[in-house]
């Protein structure tokens, strides 16, 4: 299974996959025009991922992940092939 399919099963959509940046959102109510959702993104220049949750306000904050998530995070790291030295 790939990282994109473990974030579908926990109700991530990947949003964003470029050169740079890599972003799964899973958002809280989509049948409102401005919705808040939780979101993992991937700097794929520096290597480094955060947690972030979304307020229908727009306030964000760093979120606790869960084991799923952390999870389908490793399988991305090793997709990107961040845990292969040189």
């Amino acid at each position: 299974m790939t990282a994109k399919e473990m974030f579908e099963d926990l109700g991530y959509e990947l949003i964003e996959d470029s050169k740079s940046y890599l972003r799964y959102a899973n958002y809280f109510d989509k049948d409102k025009l401005y919705y808040g959702g939780e979101m993992i993104d991937f700097d794929k220049k520096n290597k480094r991922f955060r947690l972030t949750r979304k307020s229908c306000q727009g306030n964000i904050h760093f979120k606790y992940g869960t084991l799923e998530e952390l999870q389908s995070i490793n399988k991305q790291v090793e997709e990107l092939c961040w845990n292969k030295e040189g």
